[in-house]
């Protein structure tokens, strides 16, 4: 039997490929995050990425919506940005599990670790998520990430997300990640 998080890593996974084959025909446009004033919405930016069923991710315990996730989103992107390991850390919860194409999972040191090894590879990066869909009963979202730098372009991909709400915050607790080939 597949434990509850390595289960949750690999729906995330699959949600990550399934935004990729959503989107790479579709013709949507590529936009970057909205600005943190409005809350992304996935009818701006075509077709939302579409979620397996059944999705073996317990639905959230409090509400979350689309605007809080978008807004954390947001924020990660933001931190990704300004190369900000602390902004990064201060939006993931303490059982973070970030996978990266068939790499190990990592936790939250070990993700941090590979944020700040990033960051010394790259100069002035600017990361942007696109094609943002949404699963609010599951407090999920997918999109399609993008990393420039000035070098251009350095990385890019399908990427997922699982929410979870302490107390009064929401943090990332899980994040899947699938490399463009």
């Amino acid at each position: 039997m597949v434990s509850a998080s390595a289960g949750l890593v690999l729906v995330l996974l699959a949600v990550g490929i399934a935004v990729v084959f959503v989107t790479r025909g579709s013709g949507a446009p590529k936009a970057s995050a909205p600005p943190a004033s409005a809350p992304p919405a996935s009818a701006n930016l075509g077709a939302p990425a579409a979620f397996p069923a059944p999705i073996d991710v317990a639905p959230a315990a409090a509400p979350i919506s689309t605007g809080e996730m978008g807004q954390v989103l947001q924020w990660y992107a933001d931190a990704y940005t300004n190369e900000n390991v602390n902004g990064l850390q201060s939006l993931f919860a303490d059982n973070l599990v970030r996978t990266n194409g068939t790499d190990p999972s990592e936790d939250l040191a070990q993700a941090l670790d590979t944020y700040r090894s990033q960051f010394a590879a790259l100069s002035n990066p600017v990361y942007s998520l696109s094609n943002l869909g949404y699963d609010v009963p599951r407090a999920t979202a997918a999109a399609i990430y993008s990393i420039s730098s000035d070098a251009g372009t350095v990385g890019g991909g399908s990427i997922g997300f699982h929410f979870v709400r302490l107390g009064n915050q929401l943090l990332i607790d899980a994040i899947a990640i699938q490399p463009s080939a």
